[in-house]
C-alpha cells in the first residue's frame, strides 16, 4: 500500500503547468492556481488518513487502492505494478485540462478507498425509519475524520 501512496505522491507533486495566457487575467489565473494548490493539500490529508488506517484491524490494502482507482474518475487514473522492483506507476488519461484534473483524480481515488473502507461499517440501510441515509452517515464519518471542507469536496 505504501508504494502506491508513494507513486501517487510523486504524481501529484508534479507541477501543474498552468499557462498564464490560457486565462483572461491575473485574477482568474490565481483563482485556478489556488484551487490546484488546495487539491494538493487535500491529497496530503487523504493520503495521511489512508496510511493511518494501517493501525486498524483491517487496513486499506493495495488491492483496495487499485479497485478504488478503477471506480473513481471513470478509471482514467490507473496504477500499474512494475514486475521487476514492485513499485507502482501512475497513468492518467486527461479529460479536458490536465492542470486542474490530475490532482483531483488522485484525491478521488483516495476518497473512494476511504469510502469503501468506511462503508463496510455503515449501519444505516436504505428504507429504514432513520432520517439518515447511508451516504449521510458516510459524509458524517468523513467530516469527523477529516473536517468539513474535505468531506464536502470529496465525499458528497
Amino acid at each position: 500500500m505504501i508504494s502506491i501512496i508513494e507513486a501517487l505522491t510523486a504524481f501529484v507533486n508534479k507541477g501543474p503547468g498552468l499557462e498564464f495566457w490560457n486565462y483572461g487575467d491575473a485574477k482568474a489565473y490565481r483563482k485556478e492556481s489556488r484551487r490546484i494548490t488546495k487539491q494538493l493539500h487535500d491529497f496530503r490529508a487523504l493520503a495521511s488518513k489512508v496510511v493511518r488506517t494501517a493501525a486498524i484491524d483491517r487496513p486499506i490494502t493495495e488491492d483496495d487502492l487499485i479497485e478504488a482507482s478503477r471506480q473513481a474518475v471513470s478509471g482514467r487514473l490507473t496504477l500499474t505494478k512494475n514486475a521487476e522492483d514492485g513499485t507502482y506507476e501512475v497513468d492518467y488519461c486527461t479529460g479536458q485540462y490536465w492542470c486542474v484534473e490530475y490532482r483531483a483524480a488522485a484525491c478521488a481515488v483516495l476518497a473512494e478507498a476511504l469510502r469503501m473502507f468506511w462503508n463496510e461499517d455503515n449501519p444505516i440501510e436504505y428504507g429504514s425509519d432513520n432520517d439518515m441515509t447511508p451516504n449521510d452517515w458516510l459524509v458524517n464519518q468523513a467530516r469527523l475524520a477529516m473536517g468539513r471542507g474535505i468531506a464536502n469536496r470529496w465525499f458528497q
